[in-house]
């Protein structure tokens, strides 16, 4: 059974807590929401391979940092290329809800065939 993550007490392989070394990350624009600058901060000391963000200024300042991002609809397109989801019926629940994504880019997603 896996152990459950407690960042407060989590250590990375070579003993540092990560909320020890946030601070060596450097400074985060207050301008991002707390969740998101966590999110930044997080996916950087681990290391991750991908950060999931939509807002664009969120994935801007990971970029900046190297974070690789992907998108909502980049991971429901994913899913939907694997087989794991139909993303038409996806995007139509999407929809319903107030996530916002140009009419533009939705065309687009449901167009490309890859």
């Amino acid at each position: 059974m896996n152990k459950p993550f407690h960042p407060a007490t989590s250590r990375d392989s070579e003993g540092v807590s990560w909320g020890e070394s946030a601070t060596q990350i450097g400074t985060l624009p207050t301008r991002l929401d707390a969740g998101k600058r966590d999110a930044i901060m997080l996916a950087t000391e681990l290391h991750a391979e991908q950060l999931i963000v939509d807002d664009r200024e969120g994935r801007r300042i990971a970029k900046e940092r190297g974070i690789a991002v992907i998108g909502t609809l980049g991971v429901l397109k994913e899913a939907a290329a694997m087989g794991f989801v139909d993303l038409r019926d996806c995007v139509a629940r999407l929809q319903t809800t107030t996530f916002y994504v140009a009419p533009e880019v939705l065309e687009n997603l449901l167009a490309d065939k890859s």
